[in-house]
């Protein structure tokens, strides 16, 4: 599996099928890491009728998600096929190209592009065109044009 250029693409001009408002209701029923929390939203669920309990860990992970997104992602317009894009993380400097909450950031970031699924799926083709994942796909998945970027940062240039 390829490991990340660090172009920093991914961390400008984010698509985002889901708004703001929708990750402030993914949180404002309690903390899914809070045994109380989690054992009322179970019994809610079990009392619909609910067939299947969400996983908890799923729940903990969208939220930690919703708690970055929330807090670091500005911008965003609405786009015709109803996502939302323009999204800028205020962690991400665009001197160094790095991200300055790497031993923080939140599933959303440290699972991409994968997200738990196979190497190689592509969440319908949205990634930026420099991204090095690309290199994973079959050739004749790539996008025209497509060649591996390797990015030289500022800090990896120190001399020691």
């Amino acid at each position: 599996m390829t490991t990340c250029g660090c172009c920093g693409d991914c961390c400008r001009d984010i698509p985002l099928s889901t708004s703001k408002a929708a990750f402030r209701r993914k949180l404002s029923h309690g903390d899914a890491r809070d045994d109380d929390v989690w054992a009322a939203w179970v019994a809610g669920w079990e009392s619909q009728g609910d067939p299947e309990t969400p996983d908890r860990e799923s729940w903990v992970r969208l939220q930690a998600d919703a708690r970055f997104i929330i807090e670091h992602w500005h911008g965003g317009r609405r786009a015709p096929n109803g996502t939302t894009k323009g999204w800028t993380c205020d962690r991400f400097d665009p001197e160094t190209w790095l991200c300055t909450a790497y031993e923080e950031r939140p599933p959303i970031c440290s699972d991409f592009p994968w997200y738990d699924r196979p190497a190689g799926h592509v969440d319908g083709g949205r990634w930026p065109l420099r991204c090095t994942f690309w290199a994973d796909r079959p050739a004749e998945e790539r996008p025209e044009g497509w060649v591996p970027v390797t990015f030289v940062h500022a800090n990896s240039l120190r001399s020691g």
